[in-house]
């Protein structure tokens, strides 16, 4: 059974990842740090996957794109973008009766 979608963890990895990602970029000076950034992403892609499919498989692309070619990772706009479906699901919930 997956786990329920939580998007303040999600936020959690992705806060953490930057911290590494950064780490990481310091002149090689952290070169391990890569894959702990690599594993603090996949586990935010999983916290949200089953809820926001959507969300998990964008943080999923980003984080291949880390991977393979050293792309950053967008964490800001990642960041903005689980606000702003959270913000989402706040207003529909204000339309339930």
């Amino acid at each position: 059974m997956a786990q329920r979608s939580c998007l303040d963890c999600f936020r959690k990895h992705i806060a953490t990842a930057n911290v590494f990602e950064d780490e990481a970029a310091i002149s090689g000076a952290y070169p391990i740090h890569k894959w702990l950034a690599i594993g603090e992403l996949n586990a935010a892609a999983k916290e949200v996957s089953k809820e926001y499919p959507i969300l998990a498989n964008i943080t999923r692309q980003h984080t291949l794109a880390y991977q393979d070619d050293n792309a950053r990772f967008p964490t800001v706009e990642i960041l903005e973008l689980a606000t702003n479906i959270e913000k989402d699901e706040e207003s529909e919930e204000n339309f339930d009766i």
